[in-house]
């Protein structure tokens, strides 16, 4: 299955959520891995717009496929959600600015509350997954 798939766009999202259960019969895990090197440079160089862009990459596309992900998990009685993100996001980079927001975001289970779809199948809902290199 392919499905084109912008994950800043909640309506690419509703729809690729909708797909899956459709071909699939339900869904069990979302793997939120969609990132963009985005803005890159100092902070004061960065243009409002390449923030924007980046952080709806990095870190919206994550609260989106979770949000999305919730109700089928829950209606199959659980499921897992992983996220993962660049190393780069927990440490500091003199150029890597973009990534404190959405990619550091979107490594802590906690800082997006949590999507509550714990369950007899897979109990850990969230795992802080970082890729390593």
């Amino acid at each position: 299955m392919f499905q084109r798939c912008d994950v800043s766009n909640e309506d690419d999202v509703k729809a690729l959520v909708a797909r899956a259960v459709a071909e699939f019969g339900g869904l069990d895990i979302m793997f939120n891995n969609a990132g963009i090197g985005g803005a890159t440079g100092g902070l004061e160089g960065i243009s409002v717009e390449d923030w924007d862009k980046t952080q709806a990459v990095c870190l919206r596309g994550v609260f989106l496929g979770i949000k999305h992900a919730v109700a089928p998990m829950r209606a199959r009685g659980g499921g897992a959600i992983v996220n993962t993100a660049s190393i780069a996001g927990g440490v500091g980079l003199s150029d890597a600015a973009r990534l404190f927001g959405g990619e550091g975001g979107c490594g802590e289970p906690d800082a997006l509350g949590g999507a509550g779809v714990r369950g007899r199948r897979h109990p850990r809902e969230l795992h802080r997954a970082r890729r390593p290199w």
